[in-house]
């Protein structure tokens, strides 16, 4: 069964104990609840374009990828170890916390691993020493290979979600601005009649707003009522497609942060040249270079750390960019010369949008 608020309902966005307390105060919730809306809609939007970023081929059986995505993007760091043997799931990633000293590069030495569920695990992201089987007449030590791999999301190895609140509020704040140009440019009717008029006046702006071509009317009757427009703001004062335009500006600035690729040229309906198409990728290129070298490192310590089925995973992004496919194509013409593709060269590629 749907719920009643998809059918569009106006009292079922104002709940009890918002109405109770009259109608003004419901007119100020129903505003911040526009605005709790209009900026859930951008963070979603974000979200779901950070979690999406990468591709994950060959996890190990348990390991969820989104959730993996999850922790980076919340957290900025998570980390997987193998569990006891003879686990039905012999691998599992999750939330980490640094314990005791660093490395002289920074690096977290000793780490407690924390589930959803509360289940909790220390393990080491570095070689430790175990002293295992010391007693009051005798000191044991031995080196032990670290147990667990870190991954981070980011080459700072900071979470970006609140960056991505930041682009989600900026947006929504400009959202609500153009709401309010837009409101300020209806024009209400200033009717003035006398006493006994108003049906008059009624039957008149009825078929003002009807958009009915003609109004026929006895001499007396209601053409007599004089009518104003109420100007709140004069056309030239409208700035709400600038405000759209800034907002793809942000937009894009947001995408790039992602090492997502926005170019804006995209938008035009003619042929492209690659040239213009890949020009000043240099920023988002490195955004998704930072991107993908932890993840890169984190798979390559899980096969020397953890091995087995380590081995076959791999991370790529779920959207390759344009040089990246070019560049796999030209690597498979070099191994395949019998192969045949044409992409052209320099300035004369072209890429349709």
């Amino acid at each position: 069964m749907e719920p009643d608020y998809l059918w569009g309902c106006p009292d079922d966005f104002v709940p009890p104990d918002v109405a109770a307390f009259g109608k003004r105060y419901v007119k100020r919730w129903q505003a911040s609840a526009k605005k709790l809306r209009t900026y859930d809609f951008w963070r979603q939007l974000f979200y779901s374009a950070a979690l999406t970023r990468f591709e994950w081929v060959n996890l190990p059986h348990g390991i969820d990828a989104r959730y993996l995505e999850l922790l980076l993007l919340g957290w900025g760091a998570a980390a997987a170890t193998r569990r006891g043997e003879g686990e039905i799931i012999p691998y599992w990633v999750g939330r980490c916390s640094m314990n005791g000293n660093r490395d002289l590069y920074n690096n977290p030495n000793a780490i407690t691993m924390i589930s959803p569920n509360g289940v909790t695990q220390r393990r080491h992201a570095n070689w430790w020493v175990s002293h295992a089987g010391s007693n009051g007449h005798e000191r044991k030590s031995r080196i032990m290979r670290p147990n667990a791999c870190i991954c981070w999301d980011n080459m700072m190895r900071l979470p970006i979600l609140p960056q991505l609140d930041l682009f989600a509020q900026r947006l929504a704040e400009m959202d609500t601005t153009i709401d309010q140009h837009s409101m300020a440019l209806r024009v209400p009717y200033i009717i003035g009649v006398e006493e006994g008029g108003e049906k008059n006046a009624e039957a008149l702006y009825n078929r003002i707003a009807a958009g009915e071509g003609a109004v026929y009317y006895y001499r007396g009757g209601p053409a007599a009522v004089p009518i104003q427009v109420l100007t709140t703001m004069p056309a030239a004062a409208y700035a709400g497609d600038k405000l759209l335009n800034d907002q793809g500006k942000l937009i894009s600035r947001a995408y790039t942060f992602l090492g997502i690729d926005n170019n804006a040229a995209a938008e035009k309906k003619e042929r492209v040249q690659t040239a213009e198409t890949l020009a000043n990728n240099e920023q988002f290129m490195m955004q998704r270079m930072s991107a993908m070298r932890p993840r890169q490192e984190f798979l390559q310590k899980c096969r020397d750390i953890l091995g087995g089925p380590w081995w076959d995973t791999e991370v790529k992004w779920a959207v390759p960019h344009v040089e990246e496919m070019q560049q796999a194509v030209q690597g498979f013409e070099a191994s395949s010369p019998s192969a045949s593709f044409s992409y052209g060269s320099g300035d004369q590629a072209t890429v349709w949008s």
